[in-house]
């Protein structure tokens, strides 16, 4: 149920009025103002419009999905990182680069991270050895 304020004018409506109105400097004009004066809706954004049946795609990388089974299987097991941080990679993309050697060895998705989470299980400093090996012979 919208407020009776949006049904009697839009927001660009409102803000118009209320510039219009006002001593010059008195009231900042917002940031969205020029724009949308500029280039306006093809329909007018009112309250009572029903909403538009669009399908919208799902846009996810190949890494987002192996990224979003890792993280499943180890659970809370990776620290957190700091993404400001780009000195060096993050804990979360070891285990990744991990997955991918895995499944181009010839493992399933399946095993891939079965045996993921058994080394993650074993120690963590064995499994940054393994990488750095595989990240020399690779390079």
């Amino acid at each position: 149920m919208a407020s009776r304020l949006e049904k009697i004018g839009s927001i660009y409506a409102r803000v118009s009025n209320l510039l219009s109105k006002r001593k010059p400097g008195s009231i900042e004009k917002p940031l969205w103002f020029d724009i949308y004066t500029k280039y306006p809706p093809i329909q007018e954004p009112l309250w009572n419009r029903p909403p538009l049946d669009i399908k919208v795609k799902e846009i996810f990388y190949e890494e987002d999905k192996i990224r979003a089974k890792v993280h499943k299987a180890l659970k809370n097991k990776l620290t957190p990182f700091n993404l400001a941080d780009n000195r060096n990679n993050n804990e979360s993309e070891l285990p990744i680069k991990l997955y991918q050697d895995y499944v181009s060895q010839g493992l399933t998705e399946d095993e891939a991270i079965q045996k993921l989470t058994e080394d993650f299980n074993k120690d963590k400093q064995i499994m940054k050895n393994k990488s750095k090996m595989r990240w020399c012979l690779n390079t």
